[in-house]
């Protein structure tokens, strides 16, 4: 009679999914770690050091000026041409004493009422502690090329 007992018993709680089988291990319920509200140190941002030159030209009694900026680190080369011509100037700067900076402009110059085009790169390093840059610029001004070296006073 117990083996009848146990049997039904057994059937009855198996299939209704009550009791699991015996050779079914029971899953652990997992337990949740409590979230503790922790503070984060709040972030200072370091400030950018710029370097920054800036002069001025003459040509046939017009005056063009220039303006460049870069973060003394290294990154993104800045600036601008204006007076007769006018350009951005963008480039990069690998950062460091003697590090390298390259970059492009396309101008355009007005001479005695006629706009003239013009395009340049220029390459070269740049020495923070120095206080200068000195690059080559090679491009072409109304179809004449050109190929110079130049040096430029920079500060932060």
């Amino acid at each position: 009679m117990w083996n009848l007992y146990h049997l039904f018993v057994t059937t009855v709680i198996s299939t209704v999914n009550l009791v699991p089988w015996p050779w079914v291990t029971p899953t652990p319920i997992p337990t949740v770690a409590p979230i503790i509200n922790q503070a984060t140190p709040s972030s200072t941002p370091i400030p950018v050091v710029y370097l920054t030159g800036q002069g001025e030209y003459s040509i046939i009694g017009q005056k063009i000026n220039y303006e460049i900026k870069m973060p003394k680190s290294g990154g993104s080369v800045t600036g601008e041409i204006s007076g007769m011509c006018k350009a951005p100037i963008t480039g990069t700067y690998d950062g460091g004493e003697g590090g390298k900076i390259h970059g492009n402009t396309k101008v355009k110059c007005t001479v005695l009422f006629s706009d003239i085009d013009g395009e340049a790169e220029f390459t070269g390093n740049v020495f923070p502690n120095k206080e200068k840059v000195d690059f080559r610029i090679k491009g072409k001004f109304d179809d004449k090329s050109f190929d110079s070296d130049y040096s430029i006073h920079i500060s932060e």
